[in-house]
């Protein structure tokens, strides 16, 4: 399915949300818990690894982290959007 997605949609950026996710986009045997927040680069792809939602119901202590999580994705979001605007005017 993951695979499916990425050929379908080409994303620029991919969040991987939990440990499978993660380690198959990323083809790393390292969890989640190393990765989670930082940009990694996989071919073409730029990866945010984040905890999965479901993190913060079972462990009350990644509530704050995954709203951070989903804060930077935001970001993320925003300035993408900032940069392919930016591109689309000088079209």
């Amino acid at each position: 399915f993951l695979r499916l997605q990425t050929k379908s949609i080409d994303p620029l950026v991919i969040v991987t949300m939990g440990n499978f996710a993660t380690q198959f986009i990323l083809k790393t045997g390292v969890g989640i818990t190393h990765l989670r927040g930082t940009v990694q680069q996989a071919g073409k792809f730029t990866v945010l690894p984040v905890y999965h939602p479901a993190a913060a119901i079972y462990d009350r202590s990644k509530r704050e982290v995954l709203l951070a999580d989903f804060q930077q994705i935001g970001s993320m979001v925003r300035d993408r959007m900032a940069q392919s605007s930016d591109i689309q005017a000088l079209d």
